[in-house]
Parts: structure tokens; C-alpha cells; sequence
């Protein structure tokens, strides 16, 4: 296997939304390492213990334990002691106007609803693929 420095980070309790955002982003699987989470509880630990520098997450917002808002919430002022170069896409079928509402949109390289469009997926991958 090629020496990866990007990760890509699955985060939704639906693991049919996963498996079907896993099938579209199968074009990109020998450039990313991949990871899966169920709630966003674990998500922080996971980037900071990664051994790759960049990181895409796909956040899906309604989860049990810990949902995207809260990770967010925590996201902005820890995002500041990170070594990591993270950038987090939300994937929801809430939308991007309710979440702007409540949800810290500045965070975020991009928003996708469910279901998820190809060619929107792709203008994420091409963004994130193409930040230095």
C-alpha cells in the first residue's frame, strides 16, 4: 500500500448511509485511509491520534451519545490545538438554512444533504484533494 498521509472519517449511526457514502467514494480509496464512527463521541480522539496529518470528515449532525452539533461545538475551540489539517463536511438530510441556525457553518469545507449527490461529492473531494 502507498504511504498515505490523508484520511477520510465516516461519522453516522446509519450504517446504510455509510456503506452507500463508502460505494461513491470507492474512486478515492487507494489515496485515503478510511475510518468509521457511529456517534461523533470519539471523533476528536480519533484525530488527534491519527498518524495522518490531513484529515476529511463527513459528519452527519442527528447521532445518539454525541450528535455533529456537539462535536462542532467542540471542534471550534479545540481545533486550535490540533496538528492536524482537518476539514469536515457535514452530510445531512437537515437543511443548510435550519443548520445555520444553530450550527457554527464557518467550520465547515462543505455542506451535502442526504441523499448525496455525485457530482456534489466530487466538488468536495476535489476541494479538500486540492488544499495544501
Amino acid at each position: 500500500m502507498a504511504d498515505l498521509k490523508q484520511q477520510i472519517i465516516l461519522v453516522d449511526d446509519n450504517k446504510i448511509n455509510t456503506l452507500v457514502l463508502k460505494m461513491m467514494l470507492r474512486k478515492w480509496e487507494d489515496l485515503f485511509a478510511f475510518a468509521e464512527l457511529e456517534n461523533a463521541s470519539g471523533l476528536l480522539q480519533l484525530i488527534n491520534e491519527s498518524e495522518y496529518r490531513k484529515i476529511l470528515v463527513f459528519l452527519d449532525l442527528q447521532m445518539p451519545i454525541m450528535d455533529g452539533y456537539t462535536f462542532l461545538n467542540i471542534w471550534e475551540k479545540e481545533k486550535q490545538y490540533s496538528n492536524k489539517q482537518v476539514s469536515i463536511v457535514v452530510v445531512s438530510a437537515t437543511e443548510l438554512s435550519v443548520f445555520k441556525k444553530d450550527g457554527p457553518y464557518q467550520l465547515l469545507q462543505d455542506y451535502l444533504m442526504k441523499p448525496v449527490d455525485a457530482e456534489e461529492l466530487e466538488n468536495a473531494m476535489n476541494t479538500f484533494i486540492n488544499v495544501k
